[in-house]
């Protein structure tokens, strides 16, 4: 019971209409520019070839690069930075946990709220894509139950690791610039390069479980409006075993240590402890 009580609570905190906003605007930002751009290739001089294979390129592209890329990412930083940095920056952390619960308990709660919020916002945006590029006719031939699969996978590995670095630190600002750094700079880049280097990148992996293949031939307007361009395959080759077992490790292993942290850091507010 107090366990669920800890975490409406969480989700209510994370959920707040300011919050919301963002989130909504977010699930809709790739179906709508995908819809923008499926009607942009309708209209042109050249119309491709195939609508239903355009479409499914569309749904592809847009879910590869702004669901995967961007609204898993993005939300997974913003919403682990509130599950304990918030109460720093608010100067409620230390009423927090005088609570006679264990701090583990509390942690875990706030943990499953901010995967619930992450994972609802990137389910409903996957959805809107698929209904939006294919309709409801061409719905069932897109990968959508895979991806929200793949989606809830990548919502623990990556809110895991952004709970680790923000347990570990005072400031709200430095989990927060260092997770879309990681988010923009190191997930983006890291997989396009040459060798080996895909091997550290959480996205490589998620790439691997979930691919979104794009017919070259039937990119169209959408291609050179989108700048789609797959992962490169050289180098490390990764496997589907080898992908769950680094997401999966990924999820556990951070989640582990952010619990030993923050049941055992000492947490005051800004005001106090700067």
């Amino acid at each position: 019971m107090v366990d669920i009580v800890l975490y409406t609570s969480a989700l209510r905190t994370l959920a707040r209409p300011g919050r919301l906003i963002w989130s909504v605007l977010l699930a809709l930002a790739a179906p709508l520019l995908a819809i923008l751009v499926k009607h942009a290739s309708s209209a042109s001089h050249h119309p491709v070839l195939d609508p239903y294979e355009h479409s499914l390129h569309l749904y592809n592209a847009f879910s590869s690069l702004m669901i995967f890329g961007f609204v898993l990412v993005i939300l997974s930083v913003l919403s682990s930075t509130g599950i304990i940095l918030q109460e720093v920056e608010q100067k409620t952390i230390v009423y927090l946990l005088t609570r006679p619960v264990a701090r583990w308990r509390i942690l875990l709660a706030r943990y499953f709220a901010s995967i619930t919020l992450t994972t609802a916002v990137a389910w409903g945006s996957t959805v809107l894509l698929a209904l939006g590029t294919l309709g409801i006719g061409g719905f069932t031939q897109a990968p959508v139950g895979r991806d929200m699969g793949v989606l809830l996978l990548g919502a623990f590995a990556y809110t895991s690791l952004f709970l680790l670095l923000c347990s570990m630190v005072n400031r709200a600002l430095i989990p927060l610039v260092a997770g879309l750094l990681y988010g923009f700079l190191w997930e983006t880049l890291i997989p396009q390069l040459p060798g080996n280097f895909r091997a550290i990148s959480l996205m490589s992996y998620i790439h691997v479980l979930a691919p979104h293949h794009v017919n070259k031939a039937n990119t169209d307007t959408s291609g050179s409006l989108l700048g789609f361009g797959g992962t490169s395959g050289s180098g490390f080759h990764i496997t589907t075993a080898l992908s769950w077992g680094v997401l999966c490790s990924v999820a556990a292993g951070c989640l582990v240590l952010a619990i030993l942290v923050f049941s055992s850091r000492e947490y005051v507010g800004r005001a106090e402890g700067g």
